[in-house]
């Protein structure tokens, strides 16, 4: 089954419930007004409208959203109808007639529904069907490149020196090596925040592979263990060169995955757009159809 089977599924069926409901808001807000006991039917109108637009917004997202961030707003959005329905009732209960409340609790519950199947669906992408690390989740980019395929790994298997092209990275130093295939690299960052990294090289493969020392009590990511790796891919011709980055992990806080999934996310995507970005640069200027400012990079369900 598809990892976005489920995020899908719920998002079209809340756009579909979302666009009826506004339809009618808008269309007969005169005969909702009566139903519910709504003295003044113009509110009725706007809210409707408003949910038509946010219908159309959650039918992008299903066909063809790339960010599960977008997808984390909506779902907010959804949390938030329902809480202002509670917070209305609690403040304000003569708004509505008894008939009406009914309505809209109903409606508080269905849309309480499409947030929690979607907060499902979203951990449900990211968890990790490739990996043999038993790690929970997995975060995937394919990035394409505009230098050719050795001067990027060159780049890459530097591991040394990432925090040059790293700009939250203030230092990248190898403290131990078994011989030029392993080693380990000790990295800060700009808060000072210190981690450990194994690393193994295949030049073969052009791949390099890391674990990350979670052990360690100063290591500064809530995951309980990670692991990630690069890889550099040729394609047909030079402009084809790909790399591949990927996290796989779990997390100490499983119970806010749905949240903090896409937000590492959309971090790890702005950090490796510019990571690649400043490699490409320092290589040098290169013939190719793919240039650094408009770099693509593209979340995989895959690695």
């Amino acid at each position: 089954m598809n990892n976005d089977f489920l995020l899908r599924s719920a998002l079209h069926a809340n756009a579909a419930f979302s666009a009826t409901t506004g339809l009618a808001m808008a269309a007969l807000p005169n005969s909702v007004g009566s139903l519910i006991g709504l003295q003044n039917p113009f509110p009725l109108t706007i809210v409707g409208l408003g949910l038509i637009v946010y219908s159309a917004y959650l039918l992008v997202l299903a066909r063809g959203g790339k960010l599960m961030v977008l997808s984390l707003i909506a779902t907010f959005g959804d949390l938030a109808w329902t809480l202002g329905t509670v917070l209305l009732f609690a403040f304000a209960p003569g708004v509505f007639s008894i008939a009406g409340w009914g309505v809209a609790f109903l409606v508080a519950i269905i849309v309480s529904l499409f947030a929690a199947l979607q907060l499902g669906g979203i951990r449900h992408h990211f968890l990790n069907r490739t990996s043999k690390t038993g790690d929970r989740y997995q975060i995937c980019f394919a990035i394409p490149v505009s230098v050719p395929e050795d001067s990027i790994w060159k780049a890459v298997r530097d591991v040394g020196s990432i925090h040059r092209f790293a700009p939250s990275l203030l230092s990248s130093d190898v403290t131990a090596k078994t011989d030029h295939q392993c080693m380990t690299r000790t990295c800060t960052d700009i808060k000072n925040q210190r981690w450990t990294e194994l690393i193994q090289i295949d030049e073969a493969q052009k791949q390099l592979t890391i674990r990350f020392e979670t052990s360690d009590l100063d290591f500064p990511f809530p995951t309980t263990s990670m692991s990630g790796g690069w890889r550099v891919l040729q394609g047909s011709d030079a402009s084809q060169t790909t790399v591949r980055v990927w996290w796989s992990f779990s997390l100490r806080q499983e119970w806010a995955a749905s949240i903090l999934l896409p937000l590492f996310e959309l971090g790890l995507k702005l950090q490796m757009r510019v990571i690649v970005t400043n490699m490409e640069t320092t290589i040098g200027p290169q013939q190719s159809s793919i240039t650094p400012s408009k770099k693509s990079v593209i979340a995989i369900g895959g690695c």
